[in-house]
């Protein structure tokens, strides 16, 4: 049995009634009494009166907007004609009367285009296009809900837009659009969210259930209606609500096949449309209980509750719903093996499927109608339906149903050759003709296998091909990232960490300049050496500033060569010595004489300079600060360590001293200000040289910085000729 058809019902809403509490009803009647003159207010005021009355009583609401038609035309009030016909059309709409809801629609729309009063125009082609397609009239449905949207567009009530757009999706999914459809819930669903407007996005959100459902994507349509039933605990719309519940029984049947769950959805729905006298419910709900029997394969039970819903008065209105019913009677009729009103129905929901472009039960009647052709053994009838049937399915769908149908026909030719050879001893050529049948469809369904492995092959590679496109986008984001930090940084120090101590030397010249006379000698020589100092720390941090550009920019090049390290450590004292003997330090040079290797001389340099110095800035009075070279066994690399007997670093932030983004930042003994730039150009400079650098410290006990540099090569010896 093929799977049964359902009516997927969506709620439509109307942008120009929704009830009225009494209580309103009753005020406007008391300032109705009280407006006696005809004029603009008071047609505002019969307007607003007549949608009190809908949907309950709308043949009250139908003469009090004629009444408000009329005084409308009388004093040429062009928004109460529109208005007051649109209300017309609203109520003959819950009279069931489209013979009168129609054109008066078209009037109004009319009216509003002569009128270009571009709101009213939206609102009035938006009611005209709902109720097209409430009537299964899909072509006129589009046309009229795009126009609603194309006009909605630039207008400024987005709400118009919001609802037009929600509208034309629906639309979209009846005629088996969904990428269209989703994009128009979508839209609509973040203006309602934005805007908190809790009926409206419940309908979006059960519409998006629907969209779902149609693509049998079970967890996401589940989720939706879910949200959609949550909201209504707020907005209590028990007509919402009972489609919802509706639909999660359709989704159940439809997409689980869970018959118990879907009965229990939809039989509660139906309780609740009976109690309030919902048609559509009733029908939908009679319908679909219908489908459950159909795949129980109870077809009289089937067949009872089809002819219950084409005898519901509404049932003459609604293309769509008769369609689906006539496609399931031709389903179950078909089951019962009454072949001639299997085909009967099936060709009548064909035909109207066909005419309102309904997809979804154009194919299914394709379907039935091939089994009938293939139970009669008109083959080339039931190969011709199956092949409109498969025309119509999705992309992988027709490769499964083209492989049924060749297993179909293959067993019937097969069925038929068995057959034929016991009862009449069909002649050799026939045979031969057979066999000649069933080579070309094996080998038609080895094509469609290997066409489907193709696609696999071609759908994983473009997945893995993404996933690595996807890793490079997010490595790439992520250096974005810290490369935005850095720049921060960078400019961080230039504004705060540069400008501080200029401002320090600033400041000192100025008592200097405007206080040199009353100065004595002594002060004179303190603020010198304050000046020197200060200018010694400031260029320090801007020559820093200067290699980190350069090695950001990559013009800091490695120039390795052969040199002494014991030497180069010995510039690097000499020239720190002065601040060492201020602070009464001892700076050691524990490197021996001899000890060579292959570097960029001005770069290591650097690096000793910076680590010294900040050994210096971070060690108390009477410390001491030791350059050296431990004992250690690689042949191809010196280990050279730095150490203080200074206050030392915490070990939650010893991570940090080489990043720019996020450096410890500490005063040193006397406080001399830093950045913490020169430990990150000390990475910088490692980096360079290709070796590592690291610390190792202990608060009050001091601080031990090591870096690696490359040994010289050691030549060969080369024996001489004999």
């Amino acid at each position: 049995m093929k799977r049964i058809l359902l009516i997927t019902l969506i709620f439509f809403t109307i942008a120009t009634s929704y009830p009225q509490p009494e209580a309103a009803a009753d005020s406007l009647a008391r300032l109705l009494a009280m407006a006696v003159k005809a004029d603009s207010n008071r047609v505002k005021l019969l307007l607003e009166y007549a949608r009190c009355f809908l949907p309950k009583n709308p043949d009250t609401a139908i003469v009090i907007s004629r009444d408000a038609v009329k005084i409308s035309e009388q004093i040429s009030f062009s928004y109460g004609v529109i208005r007051g016909l649109n209300n017309v059309a609203v109520g003959y709409w819950y009279k069931n009367n489209p013979d009168e809801v129609i054109p008066t629609f078209h009037k109004a729309l009319s009216r509003a285009v002569k009128d270009q009063n571009a709101d009213l125009q939206v609102m009035v082609s938006n009611n005209l296009g709902v109720y097209y397609g409430k009537l299964g009239i899909s072509d006129s449905a589009l046309k009229y809900n795009k126009m609603a949207v194309d006009v909605a567009k630039n207008f400024q009530n987005k709400s118009r837009y919001a609802k037009a757009i929600s509208d034309l999706g629906v639309i979209y999914s009846n005629r088996g659009n969904y990428v269209e459809a989703l994009e128009c819930f979508l839209e609509s669903k973040n203006y309602y969210e934005s805007n908190h407007n809790y009926f409206d996005l419940e309908i979006s959100y059960l519409r998006l259930g629907l969209i779902f459902y149609n693509i049998n994507d079970f967890d996401r349509s589940i989720g939706f209606f879910r949200k959609s039933l949550q909201i209504n605990d707020t907005v209590k719309d028990v007509k919402l609500k009972m489609k919802i519940i509706q639909n999660i029984g359709l989704l159940y049947l439809e997409v689980k096949m869970n018959f118990d769950s879907a009965q229990f959805y939809l039989k509660k729905a139906l309780v609740m449309a009976q109690e309030y006298n919902d048609q559509e419910t009733i029908l939908s709900a009679l319908v679909n209980l219908g489908n459950i029997a159909l795949e129980e394969k109870a077809f009289p039970k089937a067949i009872s509750l089809y002819n219950e819903v084409l005898n519901l008065p509404i049932i003459p209105f609604l293309n769509q719903e008769r369609a689906a019913i006539y496609v399931n009677l031709g389903n179950a009729y078909l089951g019962l093996g009454d072949l001639g009103k299997a085909e009967m129905y099936a060709k009548n929901g064909i035909k109207l499927a066909e005419k309102q472009k309904f997809i979804k039960f154009e194919r299914s009647a394709c379907k039935i109608l091939g089994d009938i052709e293939a139970e009669k053994k008109n083959y080339k009838s039931a190969f011709e339906y199956y092949v409109r049937y498969a025309t119509l399915q999705d992309t992988l769908g027709n490769e499964i149903v083209k492989k049924k149908m060749a297993e179909v026909v293959f067993q019937n030719a097969l069925n038929q050759k068995e057959s034929e050879n016991l009862l009449l001893q069909k002649d050799n050529e026939f045979k031969q003709q057979t066999i000649h049948n069933q080579q070309f469809l094996i080998a038609a369904a080895g094509v469609i296998l290997l066409l489907g492995f193709i696609l696999l092959v071609v759908i994983i590679r473009n997945n893995r091909k993404q996933h690595l496109l996807n890793k490079i986008l997010d490595q790439k984001n992520k250096e974005l990232k810290e490369l935005n930090l850095t720049k921060d940084k960078f400019f961080s120090i230039i504004a705060h960490d540069l400008k501080g101590p200029f401002n320090g030397l600033l400041g000192l010249l100025t008592e200097l300049d405007e206080n040199y006379d009353d100065l004595d000698e002594l002060s004179k020589h303190r603020i010198i050496g304050s000046l020197k100092r200060s200018s010694h720390n400031t260029f320090n941090l801007l020559v820093n500033l200067l290699d980190w550009t350069q090695s950001q920019g990559g013009k800091l090049t490695n120039v390795p060569q052969d040199f002494s390290l014991h030497e180069v450590t010995n510039e690097v004292l000499i020239t720190l010595s002065a601040r060492a003997v201020a602070k009464n330090q001892n700076l050691l040079n524990n490197i021996k004489q001899g000890t060579r290797v292959n570097a960029d001389p001005q770069i290591v340099q650097a690096m000793l300079l910076n680590l010294v110095n900040n050994g210096i800035k971070f060690t108390p009075a009477g410390g001491t600060i030791t350059v050296r070279i431990p004992e250690q066994e690689n042949p191809l690399y010196l280990r050279v360590e730095v150490a203080d007997t200074g206050v030392g670093i915490p070990e939650s932030e010893v991570n940090n001293l080489f990043r720019i983004d996020t450096q410890y930042k500490q005063r040193g003994t006397e406080n001399e200000p830093g950045t913490g730039l020169g430990l990150v150009m000390c990475k910088e400079y490692a980096t360079l040289l290709g070796g590592e650098i690291g610390v190792c410290s202990e608060p009050g006990i001091g601080s031990v910085f090591h870096f690696t540099i490359g040994l010289p090569a050691v030549p060969h010896a080369v024996e001489s000729p004999n």
